[in-house]
């Protein structure tokens, strides 16, 4: 998390120029070579900043110096074939070592003779490939039990629930709130103060990933040290104009469109990233601008793709003039479509199921 989330964009300013992007540089390498689906475009565009990166760490630091040729280690050097062997073999996450260690630690865990032991252990392996291809080819063999939902929760499908807590009775909507909401749905104003609009808020929405992303008219309620901020998220949607947007999720709700219940988010958006930042830094820092209830949408609940962190953005001295004030730099977990692979899911905190009076 430090490493490929939070340095670039802290260390900005504070390591020389030339080194700061020569770091961005390996963190981008990074990023796109731990994804679990990689396209053809970025394995050839990333194999080709590689080798960059591994010349430019070679004239930064080595310098061609014989004293100092301990600095190029296996690490740096194994930049150079990662292109390659993803081409050959795919994503590193299905061949990378800590899956190995943790297949070999399980499967050493199912040996249970003392005088074969490697026999037993190649036994083990044997059976186990045979199965995961017979559930493969035949799902129906792996009968899944359905996991009971959380009391009061909705299942939307796609894998998305909503969460309480709710509001408990309709709740009465005013001002640019009201507005967005009704605007979107086509109402019209209700009763001699327009404006209004009643709904029921929930708090809460599981997405498919395993995460939980809250919303800001929870998490305001709570003490600082108490609160997860899980209520930025990554959004796409067309509705937006945009392909991928960052929001922070003020809450969420349901409503009825052409006869049919859906479930809705009424989010703020963020500024898109600085252009300039996203170019120096290898796409590494996004660092988005945010005026706290400026830039109110309605989007379904179902378009948003994952949580994510937004970290305030203090910019180094000297660059504060370049970059709007009230910047804040984009986030993600590391590995979360692979963690998904395994089943991910974010633990429920029973304090959070607590329906609003």
């Amino acid at each position: 998390m430090w490493l490929v989330g939070l340095a670039p964009a802290l260390l900005h300013g504070i390591l020389p120029d030339p080194y700061w992007r020569h770091f961005c540089k390996g963190v981008n390498i990074i990023q796109c070579f731990h994804q679990h689906k990689i396209p053809t475009e970025q394995i050839i565009e990333r194999h080709k900043l590689a080798i960059e990166y591994i010349v430019e760490f070679e004239t930064l630091y080595f310098q061609g110096m014989p004293e100092r040729i301990h600095f190029v280690r296996q690490s740096v050097h194994v930049m150079s074939h990662l292109g390659p062997e993803v081409i050959r073999l795919g994503p590193a996450s299905l061949y990378s070592q800590w899956t190995m260690e943790r297949t070999i630690g399980n499967l050493g865990q199912e040996i249970k003779s003392d005088s074969q032991p490697y026999t037993n252990l190649s036994e083990r392996g044997l059976r186990r490939s045979q199965v995961n291809a017979l559930k493969a080819m035949i799902p129906g063999l792996d009968p899944k039990e359905k996991e009971s939902l959380p009391r009061g929760s909705i299942e939307l499908g796609n894998n998305f629930v909503l969460l309480r807590p709710r509001d408990e009775f309709r709740h009465q909507l005013y001002g640019e709130e009201a507005e967005v909401i009704k605007n979107f749905l086509g109402s019209k104003d209700d009763g001699p103060n327009g404006g209004k609009l009643s709904l029921a808020r929930w708090a809460r929405l599981r997405l498919p990933n395993g995460q939980i992303a809250r919303s800001r008219w929870k998490e305001i309620r709570r003490p600082l040290d108490k609160v997860r901020m899980a209520r930025n998220v990554k959004v796409s949607s067309l509705s937006l104009s945009k392909e991928i947007a960052i929001s922070e999720v003020h809450f969420f709700f349901r409503a009825e469109v052409a006869g049919l219940p859906q479930a809705f988010a009424l989010v703020d958006l963020y500024s898109q990233p600085d252009e300039d930042f996203i170019r120096e830094s290898h796409s590494t820092v996004w660092s988005c601008g945010h005026g706290e209830g400026k830039h109110l949408r309605v989007i379904p609940a179902q378009s948003i793709l994952s949580v994510v962190a937004m970290v305030p953005h203090d910019l180094a001295a000297g660059a504060a003039e370049r970059y709007r004030p009230n910047n804040y730099f984009l986030v993600e977990k590391p590995g979360l479509d692979i963690m998904q692979l395994v089943g991910y899911e974010q633990a429920d905190d029973p304090d959070d199921s607590v329906d609003a009076n």
